[in-house]
């Protein structure tokens, strides 16, 4: 199965998709109100932004950050969501985490990251769907999903996986990550390094 989730750059690898789904998550916060900017965390270790005003920052891959404004919120969206893709990686990723220490409390939208070596470069699955089979047996199977390296699509992963596929993967070096887009949301923004 594909994930109902358009490739739109030949940048959005594995990474890139769990990314893209916290940064149009929260987009969604922003023009709700209920958060003062779109924030991510870069594999340098600085932060970009994308405001409710529609003031922006990127970073080119040199290190060069620029400013912008659109008109209209989210006329830019889409190429500052690009320019991040170009700026993170499996191991960037966990810049953006609360790590999720017990298996238990995993749930739809965490991410688990395999491997990164040195340069961050890895494979990042996502969890779609917490199964109990049999129902109410206790008994959890996890759901993922995964983009893909060259960016061809986003996939709903065949085989489910369960607590002992999850806790090899962990003790093999595997991090559960959730997204920390819920921490200070309103806070004053700048870029940093």
């Amino acid at each position: 199965d594909v994930l109902d989730l358009i490739v739109d750059s030949n940048k959005q690898t594995c990474a890139d998709t769990q990314a893209e789904l916290s940064l149009r998550w929260q987009l969604g916060e922003v023009e709700k109100g209920d958060r003062s900017a779109v924030t991510f965390k870069l594999h340098d270790g600085s932060t970009v932004y994308y405001r409710s005003d529609g003031s922006y920052i990127t970073k080119s891959e040199n290190g060069v950050i620029s400013q912008g404004k659109d008109a209209n919120l989210g006329d830019s969206f889409d190429k500052w969501v690009e320019n991040v893709q170009a700026n993170i990686n499996t191991g960037s990723l966990n810049k953006n985490f609360v790590t999720v220490n017990n298996i238990k409390d995993l749930q739809p939208g965490d991410v688990l990251t395999l491997h990164p070596d040195k340069s961050g470069y890895g494979h990042t699955i996502g969890i779609k769907e917490v199964i109990e089979i049999p129902p109410s047996s206790g008994k959890k199977f996890y759901r993922t999903f995964a983009g893909s390296d060259p960016a061809i699509d986003a996939r709903i992963m065949p085989d489910l996986m369960d607590v002992a596929a999850i806790e090899h993967e962990i003790k093999e070096g595997g991090v559960i990550g959730r997204f920390n887009d819920k921490v200070a949301p309103n806070k004053k923004l700048v870029a940093s390094r």
